[in-house]
């Protein structure tokens, strides 16, 4: 019976032990990819703070062919800030109070739910905190981006098809890693095309390389140009897809006629819509296979 007791009694000091360094386990993070939290009383949300953080937070995404706002945001008022929505994946938290101790702009990470990231911009007024939030606005919106590209990424190696790494780095190297539903359309000795197709959408990531015979490879025009030959030379077997038109995004370079490129409009501008967004995805898998972060919103 002693010998019973001395073993349970070692068992219980060994997992009392263990635990003193173990993270306590949070829930998963709440809301969709893109979605930030904030916590404000109607007033000032509907004054100039609120138009200030709608201003920042709710901006038209650059490079998009097609107005799209940074954040969707969701204004919480303080009283209903509950254990409901505690577990939100982006908040950003206003303490307007003049009985705070201290004044300033904050950046905490899983506090109440994993992974999930909080700002909090504490002050003793609604125009401090507006001149607080205005001074560190850059600092807040890269901080929610790179949350969202971290969560990205941990999606991506969670739900990775590891086959198209292992091709894509047969001809290009880097670190390239793509979610399941992804497929390779096209693989040749400077060409890679990854492709996910569904019933009324595709998305495409274009990754390419061509020698760099002269300095003036390295202008924008020229890199658009180029890359629009090799896409076009490439993908003319899928129609309305990839087409040409490099020579309308290139800012001054030549309008040259080129096979399978799409009929001119009544206003005479050639329809280039499903290009920008097969552009826009090479340039994110350059950045990929370089090291970057990966592509947002998955």
């Amino acid at each position: 019976m002693k010998r019973i007791l001395t073993l349970l009694s070692l068992a219980v000091l060994a997992t009392l032990t263990s635990c003193k360094g173990t993270k306590a386990l949070l829930p998963n993070v709440s809301g969709k990819a893109g979605e930030v939290l904030v916590v404000l009383d109607k007033s000032n949300w509907e004054g100039a703070l609120g138009e200030d953080v709608r201003s920042v937070m709710a901006a038209d995404c650059p490079m998009l062919p097609q107005p799209e706002p940074l954040y969707s945001l969701i204004n919480v008022l303080p009283s209903g800030f509950t254990d409901l929505f505690k577990v939100h994946r982006n908040i950003l938290l206003f303490q307007i109070d003049p009985q705070n101790t201290e004044e300033g702009v904050s950046v905490r990470k899983d506090v109440w739910s994993e992974p999930q990231l909080i700002v909090a911009v504490s002050a003793w007024t609604a125009e401090t905190a507006d001149s607080l939030f205005k001074a560190n606005s850059e600092m807040i919106v890269s901080a929610f981006e790179q949350i969202e590209r971290n969560r990205v990424i941990q999606n991506t190696f969670q739900f990775e098809k590891p086959e198209l790494y292992k091709q894509v780095c047969e001809v290009f190297g880097g670190s390239p890693h793509f979610p399941t539903g992804y497929f390779l359309k096209k693989k040749t000795d400077d060409f890679v095309w990854i492709s996910e197709e569904r019933q009324y959408t595709q998305q495409a990531v274009i990754i390419y390389k061509y020698p760099a015979l002269q300095t003036d490879n390295f202008t924008l025009k020229n890199i658009i140009f180029d890359g629009g030959n090799l896409t076009l030379t490439n993908g003319t077997e899928s129609a309305g897809t990839i087409t040409g038109g490099a020579t309308d995004l290139g800012g001054g370079v030549e309008d040259r006629p080129h096979r399978g490129q799409p009929p001119r409009r009544r206003d005479g501008r050639r329809r280039h819509r499903h290009l920008r967004g097969v552009r826009r995805g090479a340039a994110g898998a350059a950045a990929d296979g370089a090291g970057g972060d990966g592509q947002r919103g998955f």
